[in-house]
């Protein structure tokens, strides 16, 4: 389903001068994950996601290995769809999630916000999790292409969120490689709440959802807006 081949990759040597200022723009809207290198991309994304994981009580060594592994198997030839764009969407999300709060108003609170939902070190890292693992093995062709060829994984996944389906599964199976098991220290329960999230947030990037999730959005927001709960 993956290349293992990254799992015996050594880990980026990069300047303690040029960490300090990826860990600074990873902070806001200024970082540009274009005008990175491959070393500096997987810095940022362990800079980003350390923190998240180590509340969430993740080993680092396995999340390091985790990067690895996934930036090996974005295609590096995929214009778009590739590890750049990655590391792009999981500073988005990280910057997102900040803004928003860590979700730790009291319960019958009147003023909502996306950390209300997000609730919880595991949901956060699912989410970021699962930005950068969105497209891992994108082969650069849509859905509906695939569909209409007929090709091998649209037949695995009865044209159904073809891509976004071999996203999660080829994530998931990367996570649970015994180099790679992030949940290793967590119970079942925990597991499979964090799976949950993290797969409804891959699967959730099919555009074929796009409408539906913007007018459930737009219907959150008009709850919280009001002073509802979510």
């Amino acid at each position: 389903m993956y290349s293992a081949a990254a799992l015996d990759a050594p880990w980026p040597d990069v300047s303690s001068e040029r960490l300090a200022a990826l860990a600074a723009t990873a902070e806001d809207w200024a970082f540009c994950a274009p005008g990175l290198s491959r070393d500096e991309l997987l810095c940022a994304a362990f800079l980003i996601l350390r923190p998240y994981a180590e509340a969430a009580d993740v080993p680092l060594d396995a999340l390091r290995t985790l990067l690895l592994v996934l930036e090996g198997n974005y295609c590096a030839r995929n214009a778009y769809h590739n590890f750049t764009h990655a590391v792009d969407v999981l500073q988005c999300a990280h910057v997102v999630l900040r803004a928003a709060g860590g979700g730790d108003l009291p319960p019958g609170a009147v003023t909502w916000s996306l950390g209300d939902i997000v609730r919880g070190p595991h949901a956060r890292l699912a989410v970021l999790l699962a930005a950068i693992a969105h497209d891992v093995g994108h082969p650069g062709l849509t859905n509906a292409f695939l569909v209409a060829h007929e090709a091998p994984v649209a037949l695995l996944y009865n044209d159904c969120a073809v891509l976004e389906s071999m996203h999660a599964a080829t994530f998931f199976a990367m996570a649970r490689h015994p180099r790679c098991n992030i949940g290793a220290r967590w119970s079942r329960d925990t597991w499979r709440a964090f799976r949950a999230t993290a797969l409804a947030a891959i699967l959730g990037t099919d555009m074929a959802q796009h409408f539906r999730h913007v007018s459930a959005l737009e219907s959150l927001f008009g709850r919280m807006a009001s002073g509802s709960a979510p």
